[in-house]
């Protein structure tokens, strides 16, 4: 399933989350001297765990080249709102990891065009984006922090979550796009991948193999820790009644429609029979 990027003065995506804190303490006992601390071993200095890294940018989506550059997290995510400004639907799939079919590619192309008479308003929206800040964790998953200007026509949600944070993922020294979250601050972003983080680097790394080995990748929708989903690309699915007769099951695994399976058979007797 393909997630398009919903900012048309009308629909916008948004997905919220929560924290785990753990707290260990310790106890002295009176009667005991404290004990004395463990001797370091020699040779086998202490392993530190890898952190996020935070870097500025504070430009506008407009302020970058207009020519792809997938170098570093930021020039992707403003390779990738140009292209939804262009209203380009093989340019937005081509800075995606995610496998499109074709028929996606259509569906998605019909969204990105089906309200012209909003096209520059949209493009407006998009080059006028700010980049605020960039996350980086283990070199090669980053999330981009940006804020947009959201009217109220986009609805509650909307509104209430200005703030996007996209993710992408680095293979072979290219940028693409992993998915998004909507939230309501710069610091309610930061702390979505402080607390996913490594379950974040589970999935890009599953996501890293499959695209070496030639792989299709499908986007799937996933539970992580603390109540978050992670989104693929989404497209919209028309499933028809059973008796329809066609595209009235939806395949979870490879998201294709396909038809009914044949009536199982009354009670007590065997397909063989009828």
């Amino acid at each position: 399933m393909v997630r398009t990027h919903r900012v048309a003065l009308a629909v916008l995506a948004a997905v919220f989350s929560t924290a785990v804190i753990i707290v260990a303490c310790t106890r002295l006992l009176q009667a005991e001297p404290p004990a004395a601390p463990a001797s370091p071993v020699v040779g086998k200095p202490a392993e530190s765990k890898p952190s996020v890294e935070r870097r500025a940018v504070d430009k506008k989506v407009k302020d970058f080249p207009e020519k792809t550059d997938l170098s570093t997290p930021e020039s992707a995510l403003a390779a990738y709102e140009r292209a939804f400004a262009r209203l380009d639907a093989k340019a937005v799939a081509k800075l995606g990891w995610y496998t499109t079919s074709s028929r996606e590619l259509a569906e998605l192309d019909r969204w990105l065009k089906h309200d012209a008479k909003d096209a520059a308003a949209y493009r407006d929206i998009l080059l006028n984006e700010k980049i605020i800040e960039v996350l980086t964790y283990r070199n090669d998953i980053a999330q981009v922090i940006y804020t947009m200007k959201v009217p109220k026509s986009a609805g509650k949600d909307a509104v209430a979550n200005p703030y996007g944070s996209r993710s992408f993922g680095r293979i072979n020294g290219q940028w693409k796009n992993l998915g998004e979250n909507r939230l309501p601050s710069v610091q309610a972003a930061r702390d979505w991948l402080d607390a996913n983080k490594d379950f974040r680097w589970q999935q890009f790394t599953e996501l890293r193999d499959d695209v070496i080995a030639g792989r299709a990748v499908l986007a799937r929708r996933v539970a992580a820790p603390g109540g978050y989903y992670f989104f693929g690309p989404v497209i919209e699915r028309t499933i028809h009644a059973v008796d329809e007769g066609h595209d009235s099951f939806l395949n979870l695994d490879t998201g294709k429609l396909c038809d009914a399976p044949d009536p199982a058979p009354p009670k007590g007797l065997s397909p063989a029979s009828n």
